[in-house]
């Protein structure tokens, strides 16, 4: 709790400084989460992430009421199976995964990642339709030392055009 509390010192204090420009319309309280010790058996996305979220939600909308939360899935097991999270209990939350398909940050000589990518991102579409929230990949991408990122560039932004979906750059 007293790690939380400084994070949410922080929050407020970022959400205060910009709570009076325009563009600035929600806070992800955690990019990128991830379990750290706790087993990838247990419901860490339910039990201490969706808390997180909850309270992060109560304080920056105290500040200002209209902000999106920003809710990103635990990252390890999100990219691997998919989200263990049951429901979103925030008004105003916005689904916010991150993907990167494996191989295309590094190196890679193969050009199998980029057929990961429609599967993966028909099964975020289907998560946030099991949330009911709306959807917004909130970090996608490759590497450029990755020899097919060109290719792999395309594969997203053609689904996402396809698809009707919104991601972030």
């Amino acid at each position: 709790p007293e790690l939380q509390n400084h994070l949410f010192g922080a929050i407020d204090r970022i959400v205060l400084a910009v709570s009076d420009v325009p563009q600035f319309v929600g806070v992800e309280p955690w990019n990128e989460p991830w379990a750290g010790s706790v087993p990838l058996v247990s419901d860490f996305e339910d039990t201490i992430l969706m808390p997180f979220y909850q309270r992060a939600a109560a304080r920056f909308r105290h500040i200002r009421s209209n902000l999106i939360a920003f809710i990103d899935p635990d990252v390890l097991v999100s990219a691997l199976q998919g989200t263990t999270i049951s429901h979103i209990p925030i008004d105003g939350a916005v689904f916010t995964p991150h993907y990167y398909a494996p191989g295309v940050l590094d190196s890679s000589p193969s050009k199998s990642p980029i057929a990961a990518i429609e599967p993966a991102i028909s099964r975020f579409v289907f998560e946030a339709k099991r949330l009911n929230v709306p959807l917004l990949f909130g970090e996608f991408g490759t590497s450029q030392k990755y020899p097919y990122s060109g290719l792999a560039y395309d594969k997203y932004t053609r689904i996402f055009n396809d698809q009707a979906l919104s991601a972030t750059v």
